[in-house]
């Protein structure tokens, strides 16, 4: 996480995850504990597909990334996705979902990003302002707040969203463990 900060990486677009404790919630950057290489030019990210996994944990996955590598290839980095896995099948499906992600302009994350971004100023100056013929476009004040959630999920790349990168490529290992830990 120190070197995304040197590299000038906002903390709001790293993946993150809520745990909720008895007394308080603690958040986890990088709840999935997998492997990120970063040098001057080139982010890697690795994500381990478990023999059980489809190929949306692998959406999933990149959906809760997708600002990250946004913002690191906005910053001139190339962002490289390598899916391990021990079943061909389940690899070659995931490739797929990398040559998605790797046909992907990644402006179009950004633009997607900046749209949230604006909406969600929108419902706040609403809301501020109370302007209730504007907050009746999401059904009320309620719905308007919810959707603010949304908004900020997505803005912080915790929500589906769309994954763009530079390159992506599956690798075949047998050592990959049968029983990966899950978070």
């Amino acid at each position: 996480m120190a070197a995304l900060t040197v590299a000038g990486i906002a903390g709001d677009v790293l993946p993150r995850r809520l745990y909720q404790g008895a007394l308080r919630g603690q958040c986890r950057y990088f709840p999935h504990k997998l492997p990120v290489a970063l040098d001057g030019w080139r982010a890697t990210f690795v994500f381990v597909q478990d023999e059980d996994e489809t190929e949306s944990a692998v959406w999933t996955w990149g959906s809760r990334h997708a600002a990250l590598w946004a913002a690191l290839i906005a910053a001139g980095r190339a962002v490289e996705v390598v899916v391990v896995g021990r079943d061909p099948e389940r690899l070659a499906r995931a490739g797929r979902v990398l040559d998605r992600w790797a046909s992907t302009p990644p402006e179009s994350v950004t633009m997607a990003h900046d749209h949230a971004a604006a909406e969600m100023a929108a419902i706040k100056q609403a809301i501020a302002t109370g302007d209730v013929t504007a907050l009746e476009a999401y059904g009320g004040l309620n719905p308007a707040l919810q959707r603010t959630r949304i908004l900020s999920a997505a803005c912080a790349g915790s929500r589906r969203s769309t994954a763009a990168i530079t390159t992506g490529r599956t690798w075949r290992s047998t050592r990959v463990p049968s029983d990966l830990y899950r978070p």
